[in-house]
């Protein structure tokens, strides 16, 4: 494996690339990108397991985009689970990219029109950013040519499988060339990523980053025993004992709602996001959540990947998830980058056997089989929403 680097610098990017970087702000790469920039520079096959919020979406966009500035026919197929992944990188990208003439990319994703997608392939962009569903629509009407193909990026790997993306996934590595670097990221990896990633990289090295223990160390995940008829009090008082940004999840998008409603009823700076609401207001609850406009996102798992919010302190998991392995993409969202976080599960009588599954199997990311009792908390909110409005 390639020699971890210090800073941005030590990589030898081409100017534009430095300059785009200090613009953005960035200062020391995180552990993902040491290791994986220079080994994709250096033309080999990746297997790299990181949680999100580790920078992983720079660690290949920055190379890929590096070498592809020295070559003027090779291009870049990004594959991803959700919109949300999708427009958060095509999004980094063109920030990149901005004062980079001629350098365009293609977002594929669905619930976007397809004339809008065909306006932005004949502008022959470099680097094409697609979920496998609307990408295999457009191979099959004659729309996309992957014949140039040069670098493939498999983002999400674990997420793409649970989707039942596979036979897309086949149908599209089939049509590219045999000659290229293949990426495969991933939050967990287990025998069917493992599969994929023989299937569809040649002799690739692993970057083995999920389970840090310093990232553990960071992370603190608390319980609180109660009954579905205390739980939404109980809410309420650990709402009001903490400051800082919450995303809170259940598991259905009619349990959103109405926690949305009674929520919004006590006066709480907050909006939902979930299947049945559109992209555009999708984006517009994250950005105000990035903004700092709400203190509290309520969720389904639709937003537990591919959300670029880089300091939510808590994760309040109000009900477990519909999948066991979505609670580590749930917790994922805080302690990211270095920072700390906290997670509070609610655990009634009625969910308590799915959270000891979830739990069970968190017990890698975490570093603790058991999680502890909510007690008495040290920081008392200034606001106080313990009156509901008339």
């Amino acid at each position: 494996m390639a020699n971890i680097s210090k800073n941005f610098k030590s990589f030898k990017l081409s100017p534009s690339l430095e300059d785009a970087i200090e613009n953005l702000g960035y200062r020391e790469p995180t552990e993902v990108q040491k290791l994986a920039i220079p080994a994709i520079l250096s033309g080999i096959d990746l297997v790299v397991s990181a949680q999100t919020g580790t920078g992983k979406t720079a660690a290949f966009c920055l190379p890929i985009i590096e070498n592809l500035l020295h070559s003027e026919t090779r291009k870049a197929l990004v594959l991803v689970p959700t919109r949300e992944i999708g427009i958060q990188i095509n999004d980094f990208i063109k920030e990149v990219c901005q004062d980079i003439s001629d350098f365009k990319t293609a977002l594929l994703i669905g619930g976007e029109p397809v004339k809008k997608q065909e306006k932005a392939l004949s502008y022959n962009p470099r680097i094409i950013i697609a979920s496998p569903g609307r990408l295999v629509d457009l191979m099959e009407r004659g729309l996309v040519k992957l014949n140039n193909t040069g670098f493939l990026v498999i983002d999400e790997a674990d997420r793409l499988l649970d989707m039942g993306f596979l036979p897309q996934l086949n149908q599209i590595v089939n049509n590219l060339p045999p000659k290229r670097q293949s990426l495969l990221f991933s939050a967990t990896i287990n025998a069917d990523t493992t599969a994929i990633a023989k299937a569809y990289t040649r002799k690739a090295q692993s970057i083995l980053l999920s389970h840090s223990k310093s990232a553990a160390l960071k992370l603190e995940v608390l319980s609180l025993n109660t009954t579905k008829e205390m739980k939404f009090d109980k809410l309420l008082d650990e709402l009001n004992s903490r400051e800082g940004s919450v995303i809170l999840f259940s598991k259905t998008k009619q349990e959103v709602e109405f926690l949305y409603e009674e929520l919004k009823a006590y006066a709480y700076p907050l909006n939902r996001i979930h299947g049945d609401r559109t992209q555009a207001q999708r984006s517009s609850a994250v950005k105000s959540l990035k903004n700092a406009e709400i203190r509290i996102l309520v969720a389904t798992d639709v937003a537990a990947r591919g959300l670029d919010i880089p300091a939510i302190e808590y994760v309040f998991n109000y009900e477990p998830p519909q999948l066991p392995e979505d609670y580590t993409h749930r917790i994922g969202r805080t302690a990211r980058a270095g920072a700390s976080g906290q997670v509070l599960n609610f655990i009634t009588p009625e969910n308590q056997n799915a959270w000891e599954i979830c739990l069970e199997g968190a017990q890698k990311f975490t570093g603790k089989k058991s999680v502890k009792k909510a007690g008495p908390k040290k920081k008392k909110s200034s606001f106080q929403y313990r009156s509901k409005k008339k």
